[in-house]
């Protein structure tokens, strides 16, 4: 799925009090794919399911910095197969979630035709802690 696609059933299904919009028009540079007035939010459309999400560190770290800086939230989005789970990443950080962190052989990039491997910290993130959308 598209994520301009995500961001329109975000806007018409989730809690949010404002329309969130892509930031990819605006900078494609940017961490994160779709801000609002209080969030921020990171999108990816997956093409398998796992049973715990993954997140990569780096992006996390990035991510909240910039949210607690402009006083939002972040959140991360995965979707499969048409199914969207959001985390709340703000507040499992607040509540001390256990991301599990650790260091795999992944991937250097996805879908920019490079299969290069390096290794990613990355943290883990179960459904059940999540929200579907």
């Amino acid at each position: 799925m598209e994520t301009s696609e995500i961001i329109d059933i975000i806007n018409e299904k989730s809690s949010l009090s404002c329309l969130v919009h892509s930031t990819e028009e605006d900078d494609q540079y940017c961490p994160y794919d779709a801000t609002g007035i209080d969030v921020h939010i990171e999108i990816k459309s997956r093409r398998q399911k796992f049973d715990e999400w993954f997140i990569e560190y780096d992006k996390l770290a990035t991510n909240m910095e910039l949210a607690n800086a402009e006083q939002k939230k972040f959140w991360y989005v995965n979707e499969y197969n048409g199914k969207i789970i959001a985390w709340d990443i703000t507040e499992l950080c607040r509540t001390g979630y256990d991301f599990n962190w650790s260091f795999r052989i992944m991937n250097d990039k996805t879908d920019f035709g490079t299969s290069e491997k390096i290794y990613k910290r990355v943290g883990f993130l179960k459904e059940e802690f999540g929200f579907e959308i």
